[in-house]
């Protein structure tokens, strides 16, 4: 069984999961205006640009990349948060048609299976889980889509539209230092597991 500690750790990458998926998909559009490249009729294409690729790739990353499913999380999170940070590089030099083109596309491409990705995390790490530890992995994403994300329009209009791709950044190394972080404790909980069955068996004699 998955310990206490894993289990909220994933429960928190879950959280923060959707600032990076519907950041793109549905704040893009809004980003685009402010920055100027595109007006009410023709900004939705940003839109399109996330989607598609996620569509896709769910096909890619489900039956042509023989990876393990921790593999390819790690591959998602640490590529995830070098390009946020190249997105921030791009909005800095004030190239905003970079980053509403190349930000929407690779994300689409590398979040369509980050979700299913996160709930068989632990399957792959050879722990059982219950339909409570789904409930709370559900209710964690739930969360962050339902609360985290109104917030992102009122700091857009606070600190201008800007304040996206850094909030996007904070995000993505969040995510990747919290992948790590419940890697470790699933090989604790692994130990744990471990011992315990030696003193079982050595109860048993």
């Amino acid at each position: 069984m998955i310990g206490g500690k894993s289990e909220l750790l994933l429960c928190l990458l879950m959280l923060i999961f959707p600032i990076q998926e519907i950041g793109f998909s549905s704040w893009m559009p809004t980003y685009s205006i402010k920055s100027g490249i595109a007006d009410t009729q023709t900004s939705g294409i940003y839109s399109l640009y996330f989607w598609l690729p996620n569509t896709i790739s769910r096909i890619v990353w489900t039956f042509f990349i023989p990876w393990s499913i921790t593999k390819r999380l790690k591959v998602i999170t640490t590529t995830l948060a070098l390009l946020s940070f190249l997105l921030v590089v791009f909005q800095y030099m004030e190239q905003y048609t970079l980053v509403c083109t190349i930000g929407p596309l690779a994300f689409g491409s590398m979040v369509g299976c980050y979700f299913g990705f996160c709930l068989s995390l632990p399957l792959d790490n050879g722990f059982f889980t219950n339909t409570n530890n789904n409930a709370n992995f559900m209710i964690a994403y739930c969360i962050g889509e339902g609360i985290l994300l109104g917030p992102v329009g009122y700091l857009m209009n606070i600190f201008s539209f800007r304040a996206l791709m850094f909030m996007v950044l904070i995000c993505c190394i969040m995510s990747a230092w919290t992948f790590n972080k419940t890697l470790v404790s699933m090989a604790d909980d692994k130990c744990k597991e471990g011992d315990e069955g030696i003193l079982q068996e050595y109860l048993a004699k």
